[in-house]
């Protein structure tokens, strides 16, 4: 799986503060990883880190590491449609909070949601419309969907460094859509009320991202079965020659064995030979196949003289005895 960075924190944090009393605390300890179900969910790192990783709906495949979700982030639970939804895995000291969404109701007051009219960042100059939690809410979003934006992009998230707010991506957030459960009913105490048609563009927003992990995903892994079929048509080819390689050594010293191994001790006519003179010599050679193993290096007069453990000696086929014997 791809390396995880070192852990880095958000200094005095707004976004746990806002939150803070909203939904149900999740005890993370000894969980290896959180399902982390639908957009009807919003998640809150509060402490520790959450990695994120991209994994098949079918629950089948790799796990894909998106990036670590550091204290103050907000991320929305996973949409449905991309071939690849979201599973988190916490770290040692990871806290979560899980906050369920309910619609926020609001009067019509006509279309308060054109782009003009839309919190686009905090660098805008009506951002002092917002409330406390309104502004937590954009940021803790945006800094959910960097880690989803950068992953495709050279693992960008795994830098060493803090990565500011000024580079996230931020939730376009109008006055008055965010608000706390409690102050409509004991009942959504816990709950984060959300403006319907803000909501649907936090699901549309977050599938695009999701289907643009889907084709990364799908480069990565191509990539990676090509490597693997190239791997394999090297090995092949690496083991067809070793097999070639193998199979003339064997021809070759069956041949040389072929040589000691004849019937009547291996080379016919040098033995034959030999056999004669060490009569005359009143000496019995040894088979040379019960000597044990003689090197092919030496000539073939010199193997029978080692199996049967005699020595010999170089004469000159000179004189009377040779011509007449």
């Amino acid at each position: 799986m791809t390396s995880v960075p070192e852990q880095h924190a958000y200094p005095s944090d707004t976004v746990a503060a806002a939150f803070d009393a909203l939904g149900t605390p999740v005890d993370c300890a000894g969980l290896r990883s959180v399902h982390l179900e639908g957009p009807q969910v919003l998640w809150l790192v509060v402490a520790g880190a959450l990695d994120l990783f991209a994994v098949d709906a079918a629950q089948q495949g790799h796990w894909h590491y998106l990036g670590r979700l550091e204290p103050g982030t907000l991320l929305l639970g996973p949409v449905e449609g991309p071939q690849h939804t979201l599973v988190g895995r916490p770290l040692q000291g990871c806290e979560l909070r899980r906050v369920p969404l309910r619609e926020l109701y609001r009067p019509d007051y006509g279309d308060t949601w054109s782009y003009e009219q839309q919190y686009p960042s905090r660098y805008d100059t009506q951002d002092a419309a917002l409330s406390l939690l309104e502004h937590a809410f954009a940021l803790g979003i945006g800094r959910g969907h960097r880690v989803l934006f950068e992953a495709p992009l050279d693992g960008r998230t795994a830098g060493d460094e803090v990565v500011a707010d000024d580079d996230i991506l931020w939730m376009p957030v109008a006055p008055g859509s965010v608000q706390y459960g409690a102050a409509y009913s004991a009942e959504a105490a816990g709950d984060l009320l959300v403006d319907a048609a803000m909501w649907q563009r936090m699901v549309n927003r977050q599938y695009r991202l999701l289907s643009t992990l889907d084709r990364w995903i799908e480069r990565l892994e191509r990539a990676h079965e090509d490597r693997t079929a190239a791997g394999i048509k090297a090995g092949e080819s690496v083991r067809e020659q070793a097999d070639r390689t193998l199979i003339a050594s064997i021809g070759r010293s069956g041949r040389r064995g072929a040589r000691r191994s004849e019937p009547g001790g291996g080379h016919d006519a040098t033995y034959a030979a030999c056999r004669l003179v060490a009569r005359a010599a009143g000496i019995t050679l040894s088979d040379t196949a019960d000597g044990g193993a003689v090197s092919d290096r030496i000539d073939p007069v010199e193997q029978v003289a080692v199996a049967s453990r005699i020595r010999t000696r170089t004469v000159r086929l000179d004189g009377r005895w040779w011509r007449e014997n």
